[in-house]
């Protein structure tokens, strides 16, 4: 069955007048809610749930939706903030202690490659991202960053590295966009 959700919005990114619709856009598309009082962001996500949208977009991928990745995602964070508090291993783990694991992971993910052991690197890619989210924990419980934070970091990055694909930069070939990569990753330094 296909399920068709609106588009994530950002609230931070919405161009209001006071009589016309509000424009919610999002690095992929922009959706339009019809003329109605909106009294502020919670009242916009009810607007776009009830359907006021005037497009929706489609997440259907191989019969599973971004949603219930989303939902998967959040529940390994869970996972990860209760091992932290119920598991001694975890419990006593720091940003230090993690380093010689996420080599090692990064190793075995290199290995499968080169063996062309797919089943074996979706298993190694489980435990990168397990540790990408270990880290992310750690720095949410020191008040440094959280998930969120990483997540809109490396988002951004691609956006901004691939104006060919997010904006109105060219690129017709792989060495065009490695050249523009370069240049833009030199700029951010």
């Amino acid at each position: 069955m296909t399920d068709v959700r609106p588009i994530p919005t950002d609230i931070n990114k919405i161009e209001r007048k006071e009589t016309s619709p509000i424009t919610v856009k999002n690095s992929f598309d922009e959706i339009t809610i019809k003329t109605e009082t909106i009294k502020d962001s919670s009242d916009i996500d009810k607007k776009i749930k009830q359907g006021a949208a005037d497009k929706a977009y489609n997440f259907v991928s191989d019969e599973k939706t971004v949603f219930d990745t989303i939902a998967k995602f959040e529940e390994l964070v869970k996972i990860v903030r209760r091992l932290r508090k119920e598991c001694p291993w975890d419990r006593e783990q720091t940003f230090e202690s993690l380093k010689p694991y996420l080599l090692e992971e990064v190793n075995e993910a290199i290995a499968a490659i080169d063996k062309k052991d797919y089943k074996n690197l979706a298993d190694e890619a489980g435990d990168m991202l397990l540790h990408v989210v270990m880290l992310a924990v750690f720095a949410e419980e020191a008040g440094k960053f959280t998930i969120e934070d990483v997540i809109d970091a490396i988002s951004q990055k691609m956006i901004r590295r691939h104006p060919h694909v997010f904006s109105n930069g060219e690129a017709k070939t792989k060495e065009e966009v490695l050249k523009k990569w370069k240049e833009i990753k030199a700029l951010e330094k």
